[in-house]
């Protein structure tokens, strides 16, 4: 009967330090999803700033090229003696 005893109350004693494994590992998978959508999050946001500075500096060089073509093309001629 001791030994019942024993046995029942170890048995109890490890499911609940089983349950408060599976609550601990939870919370720790819990905050490491909300981490990793942070992360994602900030990387789209990056992204999205990448992308636009990109645009900006294509616009930047289209213009300057624009700016190069006109002035080869538009050069006054000089009169031919």
């Amino acid at each position: 009967m001791k030994f019942f005893k024993k046995f029942t109350s170890l048995k109890k004693e490890r499911d609940e330090l089983l349950a408060k494994a599976r609550i601990e590992a939870q919370t720790i998978t819990y905050k490491a999803q909300e981490e990793v959508r942070k992360v994602a999050t900030d990387a789209i946001e990056v992204e999205k700033r990448l992308a636009h500075r990109e645009e900006q500096i294509e616009e930047k060089d289209n213009a300057i090229n624009r700016e190069r073509l006109s002035e080869i093309y538009y050069l006054p001629v000089g009169k031919i003696n």
